[in-house]
């Protein structure tokens, strides 16, 4: 596997629970 796919993935990953948590908290965390 390439590390750079983990990378963007991780990325990709962090930002959607990012926008969750920012819906969920009224974009508290903001």
């Amino acid at each position: 596997m390439n590390p750079i796919i983990w990378v963007v993935f991780t990325l990709l990953a962090l930002d959607a629970i990012r926008e969750v948590m920012g819906v969920s908290s009224l974009t508290g965390l903001w």
